[in-house]
């Protein structure tokens, strides 16, 4: 998990650090979720940029079996990590 060093003043700004480099000028906006027993979640709005990355996505039992309902084939374990 990154570190992350959120600084802000009553005006909107300051500082946002990620892992040891300030990126608050290349945020458009911050939003932070946080519940007891769950990771932090940092949500950043990045205007104009484009990002590729590769995540690890989890549903749940009952939400799986609501999308198998609707027609939603999972993926096999074969399809995981492919593009798409």
């Amino acid at each position: 998990m990154a570190k992350v060093q959120i600084v802000l003043t009553h005006a909107g700004t300051g500082s946002l650090i990620v892992d040891g480099h300030d990126i608050a000028g290349e945020v458009g906006g911050i939003e932070l979720k946080s519940m007891p027993g769950y990771e932090p979640e940092l949500q950043l709005q990045l205007p104009g940029v484009e990002l590729a990355a590769e995540a690890k996505v989890g549903v749940g039992p009952s939400t799986a079996a609501a999308l198998r309902a609707l027609g939603w084939t999972p993926p096999s374990s074969n399809d995981t990590g492919k593009e798409g």
